[in-house]
């Protein structure tokens, strides 16, 4: 049946979809907001505390949700607008905010143009543009990215696509570019970021 059905969560109705991080369960209800529970030590919950909760609650953004995504202990969230909201753990520069500092408030993030998917793999997060281009922020230490910059700010990739990057996505432990003609799958994001390809991790799949 083509019917759509929502999820009940106890407080929450109209479940449109649920990131489920280990111990933050986040969900976007059919309104576009954002409600959260489990632990927020980092501030990953959004709502403008540290302390853990053991029922569903509201974040605290007002814009209205169309994606939201979590890696270790930072959640981002896709606006109905294409803007990037960022809360949480923020060490690595995962946020991409320009600074280390954990939030416990939604910030605003990417302001590199409208974003049309957002992906978080641990402590990075990659966005992807409507004119196909891809953002990465996050990890850098032991220059894992070797990207030349800060890295706490978004860096646009330096790997050379010959078609437009269509969408993003990270399965079974790849991150999957894909393409108008082919998919390309990164078994690290250092070959997204440097165009390498010493241990195999760019696989071209026509």
């Amino acid at each position: 049946s083509s019917r759509r059905r929502h999820t009940r969560f106890r407080g929450v109705t109209g479940v449109q979809t649920c990131a489920l991080p280990i111990c933050f369960p986040v969900t976007i209800s059919e309104k576009g907001e954002v409600w959260a529970t489990g632990l927020n030590g980092y501030g990953q919950l959004g709502i403008g505390n540290n302390e853990d909760q053991n029922i569903w609650i509201k974040s605290k953004i007002e814009e209205k949700v169309i994606k939201i995504v979590c890696g270790y202990n930072h959640t981002m969230v896709l606006t109905k607008k294409g803007e990037v909201m960022a809360t949480g753990y923020n060490e690595d520069g995962q946020l991409g905010i320009g600074n280390n500092e954990d939030q416990n408030k939604w910030v605003k993030s990417f302001t590199k143009g409208k974003v049309i998917n957002i992906i978080c793999v641990e402590n990075y997060t990659i966005a992807l543009t409507e004119k196909g281009e891809v953002w990465t922020t996050g990890d850098n230490n032991y220059e894992r990215l070797k990207i030349g910059y800060e890295k706490n700010i978004w860096v646009k990739s330096k790997f050379e696509f010959k078609e437009k990057v269509t969408d993003v996505v990270f399965k079974n432990g790849y991150i999957m570019i894909e393409t108008e003609k082919v998919k390309i799958r990164f078994g690290s994001i250092i070959a997204l970021v440097n165009k390498c390809n010493s241990d195999g991790q760019v696989l071209i799949e026509e």
